[in-house]
């Protein structure tokens, strides 16, 4: 992917985010999971952002080694980068 605003080339993992809720306060974590095949966690090396989807929803946080990236729900916004993704219609 180009970087919008530099127009450097970057690269990205594009992940399915997870919704975990906590039954004791009924709050919502959303979850993405940046592990390899071989269950290790991505590295700066091997990317720059880790994209988690959720419906409509990309959810983007630079790659800084962890094996996963969380936030509860309503702070979702200001931990990832959030962008809608719109479709054509049919």
């Amino acid at each position: 992917m180009r970087d919008p605003l530099t127009r450097a080339f970057k690269t990205a993992q594009i992940k399915t985010m997870r919704q975990r809720k906590f039954s004791e306060d009924g709050s919502v974590n959303y979850i993405i999971r940046a592990a390899k095949a071989s269950g290790e966690p991505y590295q700066p090396a091997d990317c720059d952002y880790i994209i988690g989807v959720l419906g409509d929803t990309l959810y983007m946080t630079e790659c800084t080694g962890q094996w996963e990236y969380s936030s509860v729900e309503a702070g979702a916004a200001k931990r990832f980068i959030t962008m809608k993704i719109e479709r054509e219609a049919a």
